[in-house]
């Protein structure tokens, strides 16, 4: 089974386009750290602790060592967040897919042997998963392409089409 672990932009994007009931349907063991959690406010997280309480979403707890070595991601890599190297570190550690929209995050794997995917991978395999039917699929992404403007237009117009 793939391990995913996901970074706060990939769930607050599945939140808004109202998705993550989906998301945690997948045939994937799907996971964050506590510091990801707390980058969301509090009514995202009071529906992920929900995927949490429902085995859909769980959190990978940092040991003393671990958060260690957190500490010396985050020394060497500037620009990332605490919670960008608590994920980074797991999926280092379990030898994850790392979910992210973060491109300081892309950029400090490149280098790794990591495999990094974004949400529209994430919609895609809602897709393939029959978890969203076509018609779904099309209105998610719709929503997604009017809350978060960041996303390349291209992407949209490939898969919209």
């Amino acid at each position: 089974m793939k391990v995913l672990i996901t970074d706060a932009n990939i769930l607050i994007d599945l939140l808004k386009t109202e998705t993550a009931d989906g998301f945690f349907k997948l045939a994937c063991e799907i996971l964050t750290t506590q510091a990801v959690l707390d980058e969301c406010n509090d009514d995202q997280q009071k529906v992920l602790l929900k995927h949490v309480r429902a085995g859909g979403l769980s959190i990978y707890h940092l040991s003393v060592e671990d958060d260690d070595l957190v500490e010396r991601l985050l020394a060497v890599n500037n620009g990332l967040s605490y919670a960008d190297c608590t994920i980074l570190h797991a999926v280092k550690s379990m030898n994850a897919v790392l979910l992210t929209g973060d491109r300081k995050l892309r950029m400090v794997t490149q280098n790794d042997d990591i495999e990094v995917r974004g949400i529209f991978w994430v919609f895609d395999e809602m897709l393939k998963q029959k978890v969203l039917d076509k018609r779904e699929y099309n209105q998610k992404l719709l929503k997604l392409k009017d809350i978060n403007r960041w996303l390349p237009e291209d992407e949209f117009a490939h898969r919209l089409k």
